[in-house]
């Protein structure tokens, strides 16, 4: 299974320095740039911003993640996921995570890793996973839909989510 990550995390960053009432200092990220940015830019008066994230951000962000996220979920539910979403679509099981690290993916800890094992209590056609913030509830971190799978009173489902910051 992967994750479908529609999520990117960018910054742009715009400055203005005045003096009198007047703009004598402007700046801009490199992809705001049109016709009017890039006449200003030759003339001197607009310039273009770097950006970085740096690598011990990445790591704080992951750590929210863990420390916000402790519990999964698996359900029946067949609909594919949508940025909407703030449950699964038929949860049957909840449980707190079994473990939780930082794993380093493209750079050092930037990669949260939940790890679940659920002991099945019926006759379940398998199709969704997820993560929450609460024993029920809270709030849905992420959720995932897969083909079917068939599983019987005592088998053992082993999940194993990594959500990487980057």
């Amino acid at each position: 299974m992967t994750l479908k990550d529609n999520t990117k995390l960018t910054d742009k960053l715009w400055i203005t320095a005045e003096r009198n009432g007047e703009v004598f200092y402007s700046a801009s990220p490199a992809c705001e740039m049109g016709i009017i940015e890039r006449i200003l830019a030759f003339l001197g008066r607009l310039h273009c911003t770097g950006d970085l994230i740096p690598t011990a951000a990445l790591e704080h962000m992951a750590q929210t993640w863990i420390d916000d996220f402790g519990y999964a979920a698996y359900g029946t539910g067949a609909v594919a996921p949508a940025m909407t979403n703030t449950t699964l679509g038929a949860e049957v099981a909840r449980k707190a995570l079994d473990s939780v690290e930082l794993i380093t993916t493209d750079y050092t800890n930037d990669t949260a890793r939940f790890s679940v094992q659920f002991t099945i209590g019926g006759t379940y056609a398998i199709t969704e996973f997820g993560i929450f913030t609460a024993s029920s509830g809270g709030t849905l971190g992420s959720r995932q839909t897969f083909a079917p799978i068939n599983l019987i009173e005592n088998d053992k489902l082993n999940i194993i989510l990594e959500i990487k910051v980057s």
